[in-house]
């Protein structure tokens, strides 16, 4: 019995030191050169239509999966809207309750 609690021990340790380890090759500066400079700068556009949402989350109580029974507001949340070639078309931020509203060009484009 005693063997088998020390391969058990032995496997979790294992398990659970391969899982704390990054993906990257350990080099936690090569995770943060994949991240967009903020995006600032509200395009106005003639011909506009605007889109309104709100975003939340749901907080897990426990580890099991449950969740609390009310919603949270994602407060000022970073949002870009980017065309099917990649080019940033709008910026936005949703406000203090997690709403947002943004002006994108209708000319029909994807």
């Amino acid at each position: 019995m005693k063997k088998i609690n020390v391969l058990f021990v032995s496997l979790l340790t294992l398990f659970m030191l391969s899982s704390c380890g990054s993906s990257d090759g350990g080099s936690s500066s090569s995770a943060s050169n994949n991240i967009r400079a903020y995006c600032e700068s509200v395009t106005s556009y003639s011909d506009a239509v605007t889109i309104t949402g709100s975003a939340d989350y749901e907080y897990r109580v426990n580890g099991n999966g449950a969740v609390s029974s009310t919603n949270n507001p994602i407060r000022y949340a970073e949002i870009v809207v980017t065309n099917s070639g990649g080019s940033i078309i709008q910026c936005g931020e949703t406000d203090a309750a997690g709403n947002f509203s943004l002006s994108l060009p209708n000319d029909g484009s994807d």
